[in-house]
């Protein structure tokens, strides 16, 4: 039950950042949007000696986004983001860390091409995600891990999009930038590739 109190606040604060920055929302444009996420988990191997054998976790990424209508040649671009992160076999074989994060991602977007209804556009900005779930598997035994790691982890992102009238495809990377959580020292963080579809009502 706190798992989901906590998650519900956490989404509650996401959608009030998103709703504040709105305004006017007759000027605003608000994509709802979803798709994969494919995540690893980047450290220093030669320091904790361990061989480059890990795997790449799939998983979703679900929300919203909200840009002034009308800017020319684009604008700012705050989203409220639900996204799966992890790895597997990350330490040993067969084992699975399993993450999930709220997101806020503020970022520029930029128009660099335009015909009719159609376009591409780039998005660069930083991010904060509030994690709500950690797990750590192996043989199949799933233990919580919520208690060792940082709870706030800071990102940069750099993608790009095309927009078809109304639907909004985008592939996007991010980089975390802080240590998710330690081991011997050792700090570990989080790089995913997110690929999502969505629909923007104006």
């Amino acid at each position: 039950m706190r798992a989901a109190s906590r998650t519900c606040r956490l989404v509650s604060i996401g959608v009030l950042a998103v709703m504040a920055s709105a305004g006017d929302a007759s000027a605003q444009e608000i994509t709802v949007k979803g798709g994969l996420a494919s995540s690893a988990i980047a450290f220093d191997r030669e320091a904790y000696g361990v061989p480059d054998v890990d795997e790449r976790r799939s998983g979703f990424v679900l929300g919203a986004s909200i840009m002034p209508s009308g800017a020319d040649r684009g604008g700012w671009q705050i989203e409220a983001l639900v996204v799966q992160k992890g790895a597997r076999n990350l330490l040993r074989r067969n084992d699975r860390f399993e993450f999930t994060y709220i997101e806020i991602p503020v970022l520029l977007h930029v128009d660099f091409w335009q015909k009719g209804d159609s376009g591409a556009f780039l998005v660069f900005g930083p991010s904060v995600a509030f994690n709500v779930q950690a797990s750590y598997v192996d043989d199949g035994a799933r233990e919580d891990i919520g208690d060792d790691i940082e709870k706030v982890d800071v990102g940069l992102n750099l993608g790009i999009g095309f927009e078809l009238g109304r639907f909004v495809l985008e592939g996007r990377s991010n980089w975390g930038m802080r240590s998710t959580f330690k081991v011997d020292d050792v700090g570990f963080k989080h790089r995913t590739l997110l690929l999502t579809a969505g629909v923007r009502f104006r």
